[in-house]
């Protein structure tokens, strides 16, 4: 979150990491704090119990997509706010949520009024004397994307020696900080920034040669190439790496049980399956649900996605380590590195062709994905015949009957008495209890989840059929 009060951070577009880690729209010129070492965790630590505590935690509600109020459903969501709750689902704690701020937030928190807060909140040693941080939960890399044929630069050093040269942005956020304080001068009015009022006006003002370059985060750069293969690329090396962390008033005994859920959640995927929902799969421009997907659902389709050839567009370079966690029970299907910037699940061979897979396919939002070129030879397929049985009719994607899509929890499946939650969807409401049986009509559930003396419990559920499932 920037330091100047009087700028508003309205979105961001994030690069996720592998690593637990954060993003930075608080990129002003307060120093970060060094990574954080964080000890290896075993997926199966055992958390702290909180024994049902409330925890009042603070937000803004304008910081796109850590949180915001949805403007289909007119619903409060966002990566903090379903990563918080998930916390408290571990630690059996209930959240009160409160809103305020982010000129009054950090004084607040540090004063008690709130348990912990969280607004995008970059960790820095000036930070760390007023309030207590966690480890950190997301971190972000800026990239210089340029035309496809941008030849006078390669460096942001030779950018800023060409005084002709201009650069794209949005005020306050990370990529209007980078570009003031590590490739211009230091000065926030410089008329070599062109303010837009999103990334996306920033980008077609690139293409039609406004400006000349624009900052962007590894995984929005990929995204933009992949629509536009012909007309932009990236150049030199990443600019503007910072780390995210809750706040915590000081001496805070939530600081270590928090810290604890957060390495579980990065050890077993659950911060992966947030990284994906929330900054690949959720569009804030798409209109609510048309008839399209109305009508009675008398069978639920299912569809599994073998790809034919390597979509056209960019294709990235990595390698695969293991079979795929979402797709979990096909031996085609795996989990890879892309390039240093993190990873993708679920990646599908190319029937013919194993020098390459396909990853970030997505039917909801009709992205054909990319080719991954591998560096390195597929793994043996290492799919114990019990996963084979136990998976075999889950899939990675589904479509609720309300237009809702849900995307499996790759390693964050939890039980609810008898029945397992097994995808999480956009709101963060509904959860997918059991396995599809064909022929017949799936049923997904809107799980209430509360915490007593037996565990976790559903309360207030209500149904939906399921449309289709892309195995």
């Amino acid at each position: 979150m920037n330091n100047n009060p009087m700028l508003r951070v309205t979105h961001l577009l994030m690069a996720v990491m592998l690593i637990v880690a954060l993003a930075g729209v608080c990129a002003s010129p307060a120093a970060a704090a060094p990574p954080s070492q964080e000890p290896p965790v075993a997926k199966t630590l055992r958390l702290p119990d909180l024994g049902g505590r409330t925890v009042v935690a603070v937000t803004e509600n304008a910081y796109m997509p850590l949180n915001f109020v949805d403007p289909v459903t007119g619903k409060a969501v966002g990566w903090e706010y379903e990563a918080t709750e998930e916390i408290c689902r571990r630690l059996n704690c209930v959240v009160q949520w409160q809103i305020t701020s982010w000129d009054t937030m950090i004084a607040a928190v540090r004063a008690g009024q709130f348990d912990v807060g969280m607004d995008g909140i970059t960790i820095t040693e000036e930070r760390k004397q007023q309030v207590d941080f966690s480890i950190p939960y997301m971190v972000s890399q800026q990239f210089m994307l340029v035309r496809a044929d941008e030849n006078r630069f390669s460096t942001a050093a030779e950018f800023a020696a060409n005084p002709d040269l201009l650069i794209g942005s949005q005020t306050g956020t990370t990529n209007f900080y980078v570009a003031v304080y590590e490739v211009l001068d230091g000065n926030e009015a410089n008329p070599r920034i062109k303010l837009f009022e999103n990334f996306g006006a920033a980008v077609q003002a690139l293409i039609g040669g406004d400006v000349d370059m624009v900052l962007m985060d590894a995984a929005s750069s990929r995204g933009y190439i992949g629509a536009n293969p012909d007309k932009l690329k990236i150049v030199g090396d990443p600019l503007g790496t910072e780390e995210f962390g809750f706040i915590f008033t000081p001496g805070s005994d939530l600081v270590a049980p928090f810290n604890a859920a957060i390495a579980q959640m990065k050890a077993d995927g659950y911060l992966d399956h947030l990284n994906t929902r929330w900054f690949f799969m959720y569009d804030p421009t798409a209109p609510a649900p048309e008839a399209a997907t109305s009508g009675a659902v008398t069978a639920t389709e299912v569809i599994q996605y073998v790809p034919t050839a390597v979509p056209p567009g960019d294709t990235q370079e990595g390698s695969c380590w293991t079979n795929s966690l979402a797709a979990s029970g096909r031996e085609d299907a795996w989990r890879c590195n892309v390039g240093e910037s993190g990873i993708s699940d679920p990646c599908f061979s190319v029937p013919g062709d194993s020098s390459v897979v396909v990853c970030g396919y997505d039917p909801s939002t009709n992205n054909a994905g990319f080719g991954l070129k591998l560096t390195e030879p597929l793994p043996q397929p290492d799919v114990p015949e019990a996963a084979v049985e136990a998976y075999k009719n889950n899939g990675w994607l589904v479509l609720l009957d309300d237009g809702t899509y849900c995307g499996f929890m790759t390693g964050a499946t939890f039980a609810l008495g008898d029945e397992r939650a097994n995808y999480g969807c956009v709101g963060g409401e509904w959860y997918i209890m059991g396995d599809l049986q064909p022929g017949t009509v799936w049923k997904a559930k809107m799980a209430t989840i509360t915490m007593g003396d037996n565990g976790a419990q559903l309360k207030d559920s209500k149904t939906a059929d399921v449309r289709t499932v892309w195995r």
